[in-house]
């Protein structure tokens, strides 16, 4: 099980990141899915 939500920008707290949007889900097999968020 994969909760990785890289996206190339690192930050030092996750509580820079503020609020963030799903605007998309994927399947990607069986039992995996991708989330797209912003």
């Amino acid at each position: 099980f994969d909760i990785d939500a890289c996206g190339g920008t690192h930050v030092k707290n996750t509580e820079e990141i503020g609020e963030i949007k799903i605007v998309k889900i994927e399947n990607k097999g069986k039992n995996r899915k991708r989330l797209v968020i912003v």
